[in-house]
């Protein structure tokens, strides 16, 4: 579903733009680093935040970064794990995308893609 051509997109270190939706409707957005997983999306997250809280009532995210020429926005189900080996799976991913151990993380926001928008 994520086209090819956004491999190195995808693994270039840049901040995302998380979408959550509050209870009220109103849209949660904030920086994160996340890590492509094949089909799915992968950010290093502490429970008790704004973001686990929205996604554990909608089940829902998306993620966008862009470059001053190309843009992608995914969008898909999402859940938190607090999963040792999903963790540090993730950890891993941010180490090689950041080139800097995570310290912060101790659960994983996972976005599986159903949806995806780009352009150039």
């Amino acid at each position: 579903m994520v086209p090819a051509h956004f491999d190195d997109f995808w693994s270039t270190p840049r901040l995302a733009t998380l979408g959550t939706v509050r209870a009220d409707g109103s849209p949660h957005l904030v920086p994160v680093k996340t890590m492509r997983d094949g089909e799915r999306f992968l950010v290093l997250t502490r429970p008790g935040t704004v973001k686990v809280r929205n996604v554990g009532a909608t089940g829902r995210a998306s993620l966008a970064e862009h470059t001053s020429s190309l843009w992608a926005t995914v969008e898909g189900p999402a859940r938190v794990s607090g999963d040792r080996a999903l963790l540090e799976h993730a950890r891993a991913a941010y180490e090689r995308r950041y080139g800097r151990p995570d310290t912060w993380g101790t659960c994983v926001l996972v976005v599986d893609v159903d949806h995806v928008l780009h352009g150039e």
